[in-house]
Parts: structure tokens; sequence; C-alpha cells
């Protein structure tokens, strides 16, 4: 019962319309600002502005207005929460691998072993599948990667990712699925299931 009764007066008050109004406001402006001083993305911003309105409503219990207004209680609560988002860990900085900066670290990539078997029966199965997946599978074959042929091709991104997509399934539909273990090289490996 006691344990009930401490959950139950830390839920947050209710708002009247006017601080619900200046909270919106001010977490608009204090995050506006604090993307325009860090070069936050719109998208990044509209998170910080949500981050900044949870913050408030977990810390709206401690508002004593005795202490300071509603809009100094708001604007200390968004500068904390913005620095909390400033501390968070962000992603690594990444680079695409068919770019041209990568090229150098494609050739350090171990290069594919030849699997012989695997080649003869991509062959078998490639004699059953319609003729744009067989040529989309001798391309592979021939470039020996995917991001080689990509590049090779005149298709558009989106097109030969759809068509990888289809040869893939007609690969499936033909008994082959990826390998239980992960190659240790860059080329995937298939297993053809008799």
């Amino acid at each position: 019962m006691n344990r009930q009764q401490n959950n139950g007066s830390e839920l947050p008050q209710k708002w009247e319309k006017s601080q619900l109004q200046d909270a919106l406001k001010l977490a608009r402006i204090c995050a506006a600002r604090a993307a325009r001083k860090r070069r936050i993305a719109a998208a990044d911003r509209e998170d910080l502005i949500q981050d900044i309105l949870l913050a408030l409503l977990q810390a709206s219990a401690h508002f004593d207005p005795s202490r300071g207004s509603w809009g100094g209680f708001v604007t200390i609560i968004a500068r904390r929460a913005i620095a909390d988002h400033a501390r968070r860990p962000s992603a690594p900085p990444s680079i695409s691998l068919d770019s041209k900066e990568a090229a150098g670290i494609l050739r350090s990539l171990a290069a594919p072993a030849h699997d012989p078997e695997a080649h003869l029966a991509m062959t078998r199965a490639a004699d059953e599948m319609p003729e744009a997946q067989r040529a989309l599978l001798r391309s592979i074959f021939a470039h020996r990667d995917i991001a080689a042929t990509r590049a090779a091709s005149n298709l558009s991104t989106a097109t030969f990712y759809r068509d990888l997509q289809e040869l893939r399934c007609w690969l499936r539909i033909m008994g082959a699925s990826p390998c239980a273990t992960r190659p240790t090289h860059r080329a995937a490996t298939v297993s053809l299931r008799s």
C-alpha cells in the first residue's frame, strides 16, 4: 500500500492550458536554438523537442510556483534535456563501400576463394531461370562481387537491387540457401540441397 502511494505522488501534475502552450512554445524555441548552435538536422531537432517535453513531464511534479515562474522552470529543464541529448553517443561516421574513398578498403579485403562446385551448381540452376536473372548471375560470377557488379551495371540502383532480390528468390526456389556459417571472405557462398 505504501509503495503505491509513493508511485502515485511521483505522477506528473495536470497542466493548465497556458502551461501546456508555454511548455510547447519554449521546448520548440530551446530546441531550435540548440539545433542552430550544434547544427542538428530537422529530424533530430524534432527528437530533441520530444526529449525536452518528456523530461518536463517527468520533472513537472517538482515545479514550485513560489520559487520561480513556469517559463523559467521549463527553460531549466529544457537546457538539462539538451545537455543530456548532446552527451548521448552518436553513430560512428561511416563510409559507403560503393564510394571512391572506399576503393582502397575494398582492395585490402581478402580475395574470395574460388569454389568450383558452387560455380557448377549455379550454372545448372541458371539453366532453369529466366534470362534476366541468368544474366545477372553471370555478371555476378564475372565480377565476383555484388558491389562490382552494381558498379558495372547500367541499371539504376533500385532496379539492380530489385533484380538481385528476384535472383535470390529464384535461387531459393531451386534449392540454394545461405550457408549456416559466415564466410571469411566478402563473396557470398551458397549450398545446394539435393
